[in-house]
Order: C-alpha cells, then sequence, then structure tokens
C-alpha cells in the first residue's frame, strides 16, 4: 500500500479553497468539525498553512531541539517568535471547533511543547495525554482537554506518524488504568479498536 505524504484511513475535515483563502472554516466546516471531534476524538485539516510557513518553522524547531541540552537553564524558545505565532497559539482553524466543543471561555495552555522522533526510535506506549475529568464517574463526560498538533514535516506511516484509536476517549478507564502513569492503556483493549495511522 502507497502511504508516503497522506494520511491514512483518518476522516478528514474538507477545507474549501475559499476557506483557504480567507483563513478561516465556514460555520459549516466548524459544526462539522465539532461533531468529528465529539463522535471520533480527532479533527485532521490538511493544507491550511502556508507551506513556506511551516518550512521556517520546521527549521527553527530543529535548531531548538539541536540546542535543547543548552536551553536547559535559560529563557524557555518556546516563548519566542517564530513558536509564539498567532497561528499557533490562536490557529484560526483550529480555536473555532476549540470553542465549539469546549465553549467560548477556552484557553491555550501554554508553554507548548513538541513531539519529535528520530530515526531507530523506540515506538510509543498506549496512552492518552490527559485522563478523564471525573474518572470514577461510570461514563465519559464531554471534552475538556484538546491537544493541537501541528505537523512541520509530512505524516506518514513511514516517519513516525502518530497512531490513534477514533472514539477511543469515550471509554470508561478501570481503576488499574486511571490509576497508571501518564494514563497508560492497555495494549488488549486497544486492540478491539480500530487502529488509524
Amino acid at each position: 500500500m502507497e502511504t508516503t505524504g497522506q494520511t491514512i484511513n483518518i476522516p478528514k475535515l474538507e477545507i474549501t479553497d475559499q476557506e483557504r483563502a480567507e483563513g478561516k472554516p465556514t460555520p459549516e466546516s466548524v459544526d462539522a468539525g465539532e461533531r468529528l471531534l465529539r463522535e471520533t476524538g480527532l479533527v485532521v485539516i490538511e493544507n491550511v498553512l502556508p507551506r513556506d510557513w511551516i518550512a521556517d518553522l520546521n527549521t527553527a524547531m530543529q535548531t531548538r531541539l539541536d540546542n535543547e541540552e543548552n536551553d536547559q537553564n535559560g529563557e524557555n524558545p518556546m516563548l519566542k517568535m517564530p513558536f509564539m505565532d498567532s497561528r499557533i497559539i490562536d490557529n484560526p482553524f483550529a480555536m473555532p471547533i476549540l470553542k465549539a466543543a469546549m465553549g467560548e471561555k477556552v484557553f491555550a495552555y501554554l508553554p507548548y511543547g513538541c513531539n519529535a522522533t528520530r530515526p531507530g526510535g523506540d515506538i510509543q506506549w498506549i496512552h492518552r495525554d490527559s485522563g478523564q475529568l471525573f474518572p470514577e464517574l461510570p461514563f465519559a463526560l464531554p471534552v475538556c482537554t484538546i491537544v493541537v498538533n501541528i505537523p512541520l514535516v509530512d505524516f506518514t506511516v513511514e516517519n513516525g506518524a502518530t497512531q490513534v484509536w477514533p472514539s477511543s476517549h469515550l471509554i470508561v478507564d478501570d481503576a488499574a488504568v486511571r490509576n497508571s502513569p501518564y494514563n497508560v492503556c492497555e495494549e488488549e483493549r486497544g486492540a478491539k479498536y480500530p487502529l488509524f495511522s
């Protein structure tokens, strides 16, 4: 199967050329994005940020990663440009969907970080980035935390794409998982859900 440069099997929010030109989604796209988020737990929007800007950001991120050890005791470079660009922290496509899902008082948590994979790196364990707000309840509550990823390179199976289990955000965890570090999920349980890369 040819996979280079394309997202595999994940439902995408289709954005029109006019939306791209205007730099924002229509109300209909926001509704569709919010529905995807509620039902599958993720929304993929492709090709809405300028490629030259992404390339420049990738260069800046690579410089930051190369100098990570030297940055330990200094000012956080992620709190400077180009990382504080409004296209990142107030993304015009992501924020309307987040507000539709979480309400107008949603806010971005800073400082933020990045996921970087290197050739030959280990596969990360199955986990959620955060657990349920009230994990003792026997049902999943509406979303309270959302991660927005802006890939700086083609996000493919070959170069270490994130694997996701659509709708797994609706799973109510048992006590063993709730009390595990970093919300580790059981592989046997995850195997029951369709894996998308």
